[in-house]
C-alpha cells in the first residue's frame, strides 16, 4: 500500500519531536508540511532526481508546427509532468495506423543550432529535448523536420516527481525512496520549528539522499549517441553535420 502524504508528514513531525505520540496534528502544521515536501520534490527534480518508472506519452504533432511544451496543466501542448529523459520516440501516422517510422535518435543543442534551413517540412527523424528547469518550469520537445501533416509521436519516457496534494498517496515514489523523503522533510521542518537534531539522525538523512543522487545520475545519452556515430564514420543528413 501506497504511504499518504499526510502519514508521511505526520511522522516528519513526531521524528523531530514537534509532537507527542498521541497528540492529533495540527492542521496548519499539516499544511506547512505539504509545503515543504513540495518544496522537496521541486528540488529533487532540478537535480534530476527523476520519476524512476517509464511513462508512455502520446503527442499530437501538428502542419509545420515544430515546437511542443509538456507540462502539467492544460495550457501545454501535453497536459502531463514534465519530461526529463526520452528513452525512445516514434512517429505514427493516423492515416496510415499499420505504418510505423524508424525509432528518432535526439538533436544536440550544438547539432540544432546548425540546421540551416529549420522550415522544411517532412516526417520528423530527430527531436530535441529541453528539460524541465524551475525558472522555465516545463519541457520542450522540437522535430526536423517540421511535420508535413498532422502525426502522432509515442514517447516512451522518464517523467519529472510530481508536487502533491494533501489527499495523494506517493505512489510516484518508490517504496525504498520513502524513508529519505521523510528524513529530508524532518531536517527541513526542524530549521522551521527550531527543534535541534542530533548528528547521526542528520547523518542519517545525508546519506539516503546521497544515494538517490546517485542512483538518478544518468549519462548524458544525446552526447553519447554523437560520440557513438562519430567513431564509426556514420554521417546522419550531412548537409547540416
Amino acid at each position: 500500500m501506497a504511504d499518504s502524504v499526510q502519514g508521511v508528514i505526520t511522522s516528519a513531525l513526531r521524528r523531530i519531536g514537534s509532537l507527542p505520540e498521541q497528540q492529533d496534528v495540527p492542521s496548519y502544521m499539516i499544511q506547512r508540511g505539504l509545503e515543504v515536501m513540495n518544496d522537496i520534490l521541486d528540488e529533487w527534480g532540478a537535480q534530476r532526481i527523476y520519476i524512476p518508472y517509464q511513462s508512455v506519452l502520446e503527442l499530437e504533432l501538428q502542419t509545420g508546427q515544430e515546437s511542443y511544451t509538456i507540462g502539467n496543466d492544460s495550457s501545454f501542448d501535453l497536459d502531463t509532468d514534465e519530461i526529463m529523459m526520452v528513452l525512445q520516440m516514434n512517429i505514427f501516422d493516423p492515416a496510415s495506423p499499420n505504418v510505423a517510422y524508424p525509432t528518432l535518435p535526439p538533436l544536440t543543442e550544438t547539432v540544432y543550432a546548425n540546421i540551416p534551413y529549420r522550415a522544411a517540412t517532412g516526417i520528423p527523424v530527430q527531436y530535441l529535448l529541453r528539460n524541465w528547469t524551475p525558472e522555465v518550469g516545463y519541457s520542450q520537445l522540437l522535430f526536423q523536420p517540421l511535420p508535413y501533416k498532422p502525426l502522432t509521436a509515442k514517447i516512451v519516457c522518464k517523467q519529472r516527481l510530481a508536487r502533491v496534494a494533501l489527499t495523494d498517496n506517493l505512489v510516484q515514489i518508490p517504496r525504498e525512496w520513502i524513508m529519505g523523503l521523510k528524513y529530508k522533510l524532518a531536517i527541513n521542518l526542524a530549521q522551521i520549528y527550531g527543534k535541534q537534531l542530533n548528528s547521526t539522525f542528520v547523518q542519517l538523512c545525508m546519506d539516503s539522499i546521497s544515494t538517490l543522487e546517485a542512483n538518478a545520475v544518468d549519462i548524458d545519452y544525446m552526447t553519447r549517441r554523437d560520440e557513438q556515430l562519430n567513431r564509426k564514420n556514420i554521417v546522419y543528413f550531412n548537409w547540416w553535420l
